[in-house]
């Protein structure tokens, strides 16, 4: 509200929104699209025939397309802001490198989570009313955050799986402050595990499919000659390389070397801008090529 009225507009972040801006449109249209073919696929199949190998490939794309969508869509929004002048706070700072559950929500979709924080959590008493109403806020807020998402019981059990989960680590929270060395390793295995399964509840059209589906991830059973072919039939070159992007792109990877690269000299900064720059007309050429030969295909969070 404030920067309605007090805002400046400047070349620099016009310039810096407008990369922005097209960094979100890459995400949404090169990464998320890509991971969603294969998504699609996989949960439109008849769950019978979805052996281990390719309810496992389901489950782990959709995640990433779920992010890149997400953040790309929050990066245009965030971009767009810069150009006329407004700062937009990030709405995600890289959750998939989070070794706790709460740690991921304190990273992924921050306004939603600061949201619920403010205007639920707080409310209703937060911490300051014993262990019990503790757990009790925490299980409203992420029934409500399920809630939001859909109307529908898939949702809800997203929404209470995790917050379950939280209430789980608060019990122990001196152990989640000082995750280092190997509790660091542990927490980032089993976070990411736990994320990887509970999403197939966000996904999947309803809980009947969706416990089945999570059965069959962990059955060795169903890994049959005709799941391998299904699996690798999905396994092309361009899907494996965008995969590979994805994955490295959900880390701050590229942004540490970039960083550092530009931290040696001034000379070497100015060459990392100007790189930066370059890189982003050339994806805007490869955006305007993917709309051009590519259907309409909406954010996912706009039916939210």
């Amino acid at each position: 509200a404030e920067q309605i009225d007090h805002r400046e507009i400047t070349a620099e972040n016009t310039a810096l929104g407008v990369k922005r801006f097209i960094v979100g449109l890459g995400e949404k249209l090169i990464l998320a699209n890509a991971m969603a073919v294969v998504a699609d696929y996989v949960y439109s199949l008849d769950i019978d025939t979805v052996g281990m190998p390719l309810a496992w490939l389901g489950a782990l794309v959709f995640p990433l397309q779920i992010y890149f969508d997400f953040g790309g869509y929050s990066n245009m929004a965030i971009g767009l802001g810069k150009m006329f002048g407004f700062e937009f706070k990030k709405n995600f700072d890289y959750p998939y490198i989070s070794c706790s559950t709460g740690e991921f929500w304190r990273r992924w979709n921050i306004s939603i989570g600061s949201w619920f924080g403010e205007y639920v959590y707080i409310p209703l008493g937060g911490s300051r009313k014993g262990k019990k109403r503790e757990v009790f806020n925490k299980m409203v807020v992420f029934f409500l955050t399920g809630l939001w998402h859909g109307a529908g019981m898939t949702f809800v059990a997203w929404g209470i799986v995790n917050g379950i989960m939280i209430c789980l680590e608060g019990l122990n929270k001196e152990y989640f402050k000082n995750l280092h060395g190997v509790r660091r390793a542990f927490g980032y295995v089993y976070t990411k595990l736990f994320l990887t399964v509970s999403t197939v509840f966000f996904r999947a059209e309803n809980i009947s499919f969706a416990v089945r589906f999570i059965g069959r991830m962990f059955n060795p059973a169903t890994i049959t000659a005709e799941s391998l072919s299904l699996a690798a039939a999905q396994l092309s070159p361009a899907f494996v390389f965008l995969f590979i992007i994805a994955s490295l792109n959900s880390r701050p990877t590229v942004r540490y070397v970039v960083n550092s690269v530009a931290a040696k000299s001034d000379k070497a900064a100015k060459c990392v801008n100007i790189i930066s720059y370059v890189g982003a007309a050339g994806l805007l050429i490869l955006c305007i090529l993917k709309l051009a030969s590519t259907s309409y295909n909406p954010f996912i969070y706009f039916r939210f």
